[in-house]
């Protein structure tokens, strides 16, 4: 019974998606407007935390390149 109405709800759902979404009212173009600077909002974020993580990796290896090459120049010194 359940898994009956979950295929009928994805079915309805896969419809929805075909059909589009329409802009017919005032309220829906705002509704789209609002949904727009959200998910720009959300990919800004992502873009933000993506970069911050990059430059956090990069700061570790060129850490450790330079712990290297201190130990090396220290070896070489005695």
């Amino acid at each position: 019974m359940i898994n009956e109405l979950l295929k009928e709800e994805l079915k309805t759902v896969n419809d929805r998606e075909q059909e589009g979404f329409q802009i017919n009212s005032l309220q829906s173009a705002d509704w789209a407007m609002r949904k727009l600077q959200a998910i720009e909002k959300h990919d800004q974020e992502v873009q933000k935390r993506h970069k911050q993580t990059l430059i956090k990796q990069l700061l570790g290896e060129i850490g450790n390149l330079l712990k290297m090459n201190l130990v090396e120049n220290i070896s070489m010194d005695y």
